[in-house]
């Protein structure tokens, strides 16, 4: 988790970068720039966090084969909670004309992707992977970060963003929620309301969640071109997928002991077929 002096480094260390590159007429170099950008990004959690998710075998089958990563419009129809993305409900004082500003329709333009910083547990389990089709991945944030900043993407930086999450009791949510400030949220990197995003309701606090959270720009060409939103219900923008290189992302798949023998043997196949050497591992637990 960057300091604020370590943030004051990183983004100095990005301007001279991208200045050297300009003088020389050249791009800046994406490998100098993601790990940089990775780590500006990040609230609570270091780069070399390890995390890990359940999810469902299908849907990670189907990730891997389109070399896409999926996330969750973060809204409470979705994430089916009332107070999911609280600050879309804020609303702020207008200077100029002593309206009232809201950022609803900048607050739905998020996604994100639930991580835990936990080992694997029964409650886990119990709670997020009860199907014998669902499957546990593990990982870093940093590989995540790395695996989604994409190098032909000119806004990658402005994009992608983990943060811990922060468990608040419900009237701590609202006094928030009623009191912060607008300046406070924005930045010129995106940074401060992205990652106001981790901020919850503390009912889920043994979750421990990381959340990994995308910026949709609909108006960037190369998101028009790479990204595709698909429909949750009643909204018709309710997920992201957008590329991901999965080589190096996944350390290991912890499996259901009951999982299937036709879905293990897709994890397989989707395995070799995408050139990825991931160990399957069978759960000492269930």
């Amino acid at each position: 988790m960057p300091t604020s002096d370590r943030l004051s480094e990183l983004h100095s260390l990005i301007m001279r970068e991208t200045m050297r590159a300009e003088a020389a007429g050249a791009a800046p170099a994406f490998s100098t720039l993601q790990p940089l950008y990775a780590e500006k990004n990040t609230n609570g959690v270091d780069l070399s966090q390890r995390i890990a998710r359940l999810c469902d075998v299908e849907h990670l089958c189907a990730d891997i084969a389109a070399s896409r990563f999926t996330l969750a419009n973060i809204n409470p129809l979705v994430w089916n909670d009332d107070l999911e993305n609280a600050l879309r409900e804020a609303t702020f004082p207008d200077r100029v004309t002593g309206g009232q500003i809201e950022i609803r329709s900048l607050m739905d333009s998020y996604y994100g992707s639930c991580w835990t910083d936990q080992p694997e547990s029964q409650f886990a389990w119990d709670t997020f992977g009860v199907a014998p089709t669902k499957v546990r991945i593990e990982s870093t944030v940093g590989r995540v970060l790395a695996a989604l900043m994409h190098p032909n993407d000119p806004y990658f930086g402005l994009h992608l963003y983990a943060g811990l999450v922060e468990y608040r009791r419900d009237t701590e949510l609202a006094k928030w929620v009623s009191t912060v400030k607008l300046d406070g949220l924005l930045d010129s990197e995106g940074r401060s309301l992205a990652l106001a995003l981790s901020v919850v309701r503390d009912d889920f606090q043994q979750e421990s969640e990381v959340r990994i959270i995308y910026s949709h720009h609909e108006e960037d060409s190369w998101v028009q071109a790479n990204v595709t939103l698909a429909p949750h219900l009643d909204n018709d923008k309710g997920f992201a997928r957008i590329p991901c290189s999965w080589s190096g992302l996944i350390d290991s798949i912890t499996v259901r002991s009951n999982m299937p023998a036709t879905a293990k043997a897709r994890l397989t196949s989707t395995l070799a077929s995408a050139g990825l050497s991931v160990p399957i591992v069978d759960s000492a637990i269930v």
